[in-house]
């Protein structure tokens, strides 16, 4: 089992397949495993690119999967996390990649992206909207509390329903609290950042999206992109969509 060290923190990393690499970065509270090697609606993310003739490659979150749970919250600021995004790509000699992101994941490649000296062939985001560009600090301090309190029962519905969900995917529940601390005090992306990124960009929504809003208005940012919106899905469960999956697979054989 692969892992490579960032910033003292082991991350575990994988890649399958031959051909063009995609780089697949996953979400919050996600896993590499969970998110892009289960099969839904008839496929995964990982098999469905073999099959296209793509090499795939992923990784844990640090905090998330296999890769370190660490509750240091200097162990979560957003350059330690995007360097991790940089030493995947390194170690799988994968600099001319594709690259997919789904929520946290798809602000992590974004910001990647935007480095200087990157080479990229194409991205797709799924499930990235405006709290890029305008952080939901209070909602985040919320969902904090739910997941570190020792007496939940008296949590809002829709908190419990969060700290339920954390804790059946068998996530350490104080080290992704201790992420969402340090994204409080992350500094979000600016409209004029957005603008920066000239390469080939797919942007995909479920239409009941609601965690991160519409993605049209970041999408309007992003010279030449366009937007996929996916019938009946809301934020989780579009990235586990065959028409997100599809869509993601017509856009990257576009840009081969």
């Amino acid at each position: 089992m692969p892992f490579l060290t960032c910033h003292g923190v082991d991350i575990h990393w994988q890649q399958s397949g031959d051909g063009s690499p995609v780089v697949l970065v996953h979400g919050f509270g996600e896993s590499c495993e969970r998110l892009w090697e289960q099969s839904f609606e008839g496929a995964s993310f990982v098999d469905a690119l073999i099959a296209g003739g793509h090499r795939a490659v992923r990784f844990d979150l640090r905090g998330h999967g296999r890769s370190t749970l660490s509750r240091d919250q200097s162990d979560y600021v957003i350059e330690k996390l995007v360097d991790d995004v940089a030493a995947v790509v390194r170690e799988a000699d994968a600099d001319d990649a594709h690259f997919v992101g789904f929520s946290l994941g798809a602000e992590l490649a974004f910001r990647y992206l935007l480095r200087d000296g990157v080479c990229a062939r194409s991205a797709a985001f799924i499930g990235m909207g405006k709290p890029v560009l305008r952080p939901r600090r209070r909602a985040t301090a919320l969902a904090v509390g739910a997941l570190t309190t020792d007496d939940p029962s008296d949590l809002h519905p829709a908190l419990l329903k969060l700290r339920r969900i954390h804790t059946e995917h068998g996530n350490d529940l104080v080290a992704i609290a201790t992420l969402l601390r340090a994204e409080i005090e992350r500094v979000a992306l600016l409209p004029e950042q957005l603008c920066e990124l000239t390469l080939p960009t797919l942007f995909i929504s479920g239409e009941r999206e609601q965690a991160m809003g519409d993605a049209q208005p970041i999408a309007d940012l992003v010279s030449g992109s366009r937007v996929v919106r996916i019938p009946g899905a809301d934020h989780d469960t579009t990235p586990r969509t065959a028409k997100a999956r599809n869509a993601v697979l017509a856009f990257l054989n576009e840009h081969e």
